[in-house]
């Protein structure tokens, strides 16, 4: 089995499909983003079977969009005609969003005689059948599992009675006068669908079972809201102006019929049960459906809620993970369903026992329902422990946890010379502003030249200057013992470019001429800063007095290698001379 991993275009796409083989079952990632195609998704092969393949996203919860706004012809996406010589893959879409297929007679997923499964996949704002042809057989069952339809037309179209499809915790909000699902077969459990029919010949839902189904029509006029000819159902709700309520034999439970479910916000997709609605507690107990459409356990009361979500009334948190110095993980025991009290930093409290003081400067819930929090903190200190309090998160019961904080030291995130003999350091986090932040001992660089001054800038940078030359051209800088605000003290080194060229040797030509020789970089001849004679100033040092000598003139090679110095006297033989270069920009 290979895997592959796709950027976002139509053409690589349908390339790594082309690449899988029919003997085992190829996975292709979609990493996070909008897939903006261009043409339909191709799965078939040449010959006319289907390619095994597992599409399917890298974050479940964050899931790649395919577009097909802009896809021409009459489907979005083609399965082919099945598997050769008994093949046991399976084509299956997975994390994966699908949205903007119009006008695709054929089907948005046009399924001829494969079999595909779907699993945490939504269909959003497609006028066209979502799923036209679902298929199965009794050695390859295609099952949906977790898929959400939102503002499109029919769901599912069955083909026929030979197919083994199941169907498990799906809801549909579909926007046209048509079915959720059509097709004489298939196992259907705890889906919830609302359709809008003004139509009395239409049925919302035609298959062979159906348990824990809510069922309902907002618009004016449908036949059957439940038609199981041959078939059974067991603990059902309906909704809404249907002409017959249910067709089939009753598997015991007991049905809520012409009920309003009570949903949250079944046009935008919530199907959440609201307290009081009659689906809560009021299904079957289906040991085939263990999670709801959010991945919450069922059940989460006494009995199994009917629909596709679970109702939790209120969950706990299990732990909190630090992600970093600044970031909390809320786990929560259960997804429950929330409100902007999850999102609101005021909420949480961040007290500590051991270490600095920290402050919540926001929240965001992961998705709604949600399964956990992320906060986003001031900076912690490494090690102390620290107790987070909640209080008023809705479905959240308040309380508070211990953490031990695992904190990241702060680092230097650039050196700089800004200056012939400044470094500007940055850190990655404010600093805190006391003597250890400004004592040169704190501060060494290599090769080894001396530190006259740090001076802080602002919270997160100091300029060091040293006192000679820097002779390297890729020094570094270290520092260690200044902290960050929670006291997390700094051990990093980090090396700089050294674009200053320096006196490497010097040279006696004449008795009254000196060549200074520089290493590292060239300067430009033409700067009248290098042939500046004030800018060279020659001491004497030793036990001889030696004649002051002065510079009369600077020539410079054309190479900037070096400089020529042409002295006003001829120089004491055993006088020991110095040479300071200023003013020279291009010069240390």
């Amino acid at each position: 089995m290979a895997e592959y991993t796709v950027g976002i275009d139509n053409a690589t796409l349908n390339g790594t499909i082309a690449l899988a083989t029919h003997l085992s079952q190829d996975t292709i990632w979609l990493p996070p983003g909008t897939y903006n195609l261009t043409s339909e998704i191709d799965c078939e092969h040449p010959s006319g079977w289907t390619y095994p393949v597992l599409i399917r996203g890298t974050d479940p919860n964050n899931r790649p969009v395919l577009n097909g706004a802009s896809v021409g012809g009459t489907r979005g996406v083609n399965c082919g005609l099945g598997y050769p010589g008994g093949s046991s893959g399976t084509l299956t879409f997975k994390d994966v969003i699908i949205e903007q297929f119009n006008s695709k007679t054929q089907g948005v997923v046009y399924n001829p005689s494969a079999v595909v499964c779907f699993n945490n996949v939504l269909f959003r704002d497609c006028d066209s059948e979502c799923i036209r042809w679902f298929f199965g057989s009794a050695t390859r069952q295609a099952t949906a599992d977790k898929v959400k339809f939102l503002r499109t037309g029919i769901g599912f179209r069955c083909s026929g009675t030979s197919s083994y499809i199941t169907v498990k915790n799906c809801d549909g909000y579909f926007n046209l006068n048509k079915e959720a699902v059509i097709g004489g077969v298939g196992s259907f459990h705890n889906c919830s669908f609302s359709i809008n029919s003004n139509s009395g010949s239409i049925t919302a839902l035609d298959c062979q079972n159906a348990t824990n189904m809510s069922i309902r029509n907002r618009g004016s006029a449908a036949s059957y809201a439940i038609y199981c000819p041959g078939g059974t159902y067991k603990n059902c709700n309906t909704s809404g102006t249907f002409t017959n309520q249910a067709w089939g034999t009753i598997n015991g439970g007991s049905h809520i019929f012409s009920t309003n479910p009570l949903f949250t916000d079944e046009a935008n997709g919530d199907f959440t049960p609201q307290t009081g609605s009659p689906l809560i507690n009021a299904g079957f107990t289906d040991v085939s459906v263990t999670t709801d459409i959010n991945g919450t356990a069922r059940p989460q009361g006494a009995n199994y809620d009917i629909g596709s979500v679970e109702k939790v009334s209120s969950t706990t948190v299990t732990s909190v993970t630090p992600v970093d110095i600044d970031t909390l993980t809320v786990n929560l025991l259960a997804s429950i369903a929330t409100d902007a009290s999850a999102s609101n930093a005021a909420n949480f409290t961040v007290t500590p026992t051991t270490g600095a003081a920290v402050s919540v400067a926001s929240a965001a819930n992961n998705a709604n329902p949600m399964s956990y929090i992320t906060l986003q903190t001031s900076v912690h200190t490494n090690g102390a422990t620290y107790n987070l309090a909640w209080t008023g998160v809705t479905g959240l019961t308040n309380g508070n946890t211990n953490y031990v904080a695992v904190a990241s030291m702060p680092e230097i995130s650039s050196a700089t010379m800004t200056g012939k003999r400044v470094i500007r350091v940055v850190f990655s986090r404010p600093m805190l502003d006391n003597a250890a932040l400004v004592n040169t001992a704190n501060y060494s660089i290599t090769p080894s030249t001396s530190i006259s001054s740090v001076v802080r800038v602002n919270a997160t940078t100091v300029d060091v200057t040293v006192g000679n030359e820097i002779k390297n051209a890729s020094p570094s800088i270290a520092v260690s013992g200044p902290t960050d605000l929670a006291s997390n003290a700094v051990n990093d080194s980090q090396s700089f470019s050294n674009t200053y060229a320096w006196i490497s040797s010097i040279t006696v030509v004449s008795d009254n001429s000196i060549r200074v020789n520089f290493s590292n970089a060239t300067f430009n001849y033409l700067n009248p800063q290098v042939t500046d004679e004030a800018n060279y100033v020659i001491a004497r040092s030793g036990t001889i007095t030696g004649v002051a000598l002065s510079v009369q003139e600077v020539i410079p090679n054309v190479n900037g290698t070096y400089v020529t110095l042409i002295l006003d006297k001829e120089q004491t033989t055993g006088q020991v001379y110095s040479i300071t270069i200023s003013n020279v920009d291009e010069i240390q």
